[in-house]
């Protein structure tokens, strides 16, 4: 996440971090209180007369779906009503869409185009609020920021449940897999209060031609 966004991320989120470091063996260890998802895909030839592909992907502050989750349509929106193109934010609780927000953009067009985008999840140890920001494809431009932010869902205090196992077992090409060539995670961000902990840089592939 470039920092002006991280900065507006967590103004509009609210993160104000104020927990005490725990203290263990003598050493402060920071409490996990945001998490950035790199995510990259590529389309091999889409097909618009029959809005393909479509696909999403999924975020959680937990080791399962519950209590709640974000999801994130691509090159589809579907609540309250199916609409081509775009993509849409949503929450869920179990079966309910909690909220949802649609961005109208255009159906996947271009060969070989390659969308990147970050999924970001924070909480200020009462609320978490999920985020996608810095997109970006040749067809879209620039896509997200605060306005594809929801938010505010009770607890956990960190997210320390988190698991990127779970974003790419629940991530998938819904329809039109044939027509994309990538879809991966290429990096994973740990933050505390006080800045970075560490990164993942293991590509972790929901759906290769390969």
């Amino acid at each position: 996440m470039q920092r002006d966004d991280r900065k507006l991320w967590l103004a509009a989120a609210g993160c104000v971090f104020l927990f005490s470091a725990a203290v263990v063996s003598a050493q402060a260890v920071d409490p996990v209180v945001m998490i950035e998802e790199d995510w990259e895909l590529v389309v091999y030839e889409p097909d618009g007369d029959i809005m393909a592909p479509q696909l999403h992907t999924v975020m959680s502050p937990f080791a399962e779906l519950d209590p709640y989750y974000a999801q994130f349509s691509w090159n589809y929106r579907e609540v309250p009503s199916f609409q081509p193109g775009g993509f849409q934010v949503q929450a869920w609780a179990d079966d309910n869409v909690l909220i949802a927000k649609s961005f109208d953009l255009d159906k996947f067009s271009l060969q070989e185009e390659k969308f990147t985008w970050t999924q970001v999840m924070g909480t200020d140890g009462q609320n978490t609020r999920f985020a996608v920001v810095n997109g970006y494809s040749p067809t879209w431009g620039v896509f997200g920021g605060i306005q594809a932010l929801i938010g505010d869902f009770a607890g956990p205090a960190d997210l320390s449940g988190y698991s990127t196992d779970v974003s790419v077992k629940n991530s998938l090409v819904t329809y039109g897999a044939n027509r994309v060539e990538t879809f991966r995670i290429v990096e994973v961000r740990y933050h505390g209060p006080n800045g970075l902990l560490y990164r993942d840089t293991t590509p972790r592939v929901v759906h290769s031609a390969d």
